[in-house]
């Protein structure tokens, strides 16, 4: 059984790990998207390989991801955890 301090600790934890997550997600959001626009910006805008291929790296991601998505989030969804008796 775990205290009520253990709980908050690993709670606390979680938390900080999905920050720097999320942040590290933001980042490279904010990155792929320059990446996407910083050519076609300016006196004579020209279209690279790296835009070609960052566009074409996107479709195939979401191809794998219409593929994959049942194993990745199934239909049913998780079983709700039912609460305990007298809680």
């Amino acid at each position: 059984m775990i205290s009520g301090a253990a709980r908050h600790r690993q709670r606390t934890s979680n938390g900080a790990a999905r920050r720097v997550t999320l942040l590290l997600r933001m980042r490279v959001h904010g990155l792929w998207n320059f990446s996407l626009i910083s050519n076609s910006v300016g006196a004579d805008p020209e279209l690279s390989p790296a835009m070609i291929l960052s566009v074409l790296w996107q479709v195939v991601l979401i191809v794998v991801l219409l593929a994959r998505r049942r194993s990745i989030a199934p239909a049913n969804g998780p079983t709700p955890v039912q609460p305990a008796p007298g809680a």
